[in-house]
C-alpha cells in the first residue's frame, strides 16, 4: 500500500535516532523542509548513557 506511511504520519509523535547517518539525514530533511515531526540526536543527549 503507497499511502501507508502517509495516512499514519499525523499519529506519529517523534522519533530519536542515534546513528551518524540517519542523523545527518534527518538534519537534511530538516534544511529541506520535509521533516514532519519532532526528532532527537541521541548521541548529542545529556542523557546518551541512559539509551545505551
Amino acid at each position: 500500500d503507497p499511502t501507508w506511511y502517509s495516512t499514519r504520519l499525523a499519529q506519529v509523535k517523534g522519533v530519536t535516532e542515534e546513528t551518524t547517518t540517519g542523523v545527518h539525514r534527518l538534519y537534511q530533511m530538516h534544511a529541506r523542509g520535509e521533516l514532519k515531526f519532532p526528532a532527537i540526536n541521541v548521541n548529542d543527549s545529556v542523557t546518551k548513557s541512559k539509551f545505551d
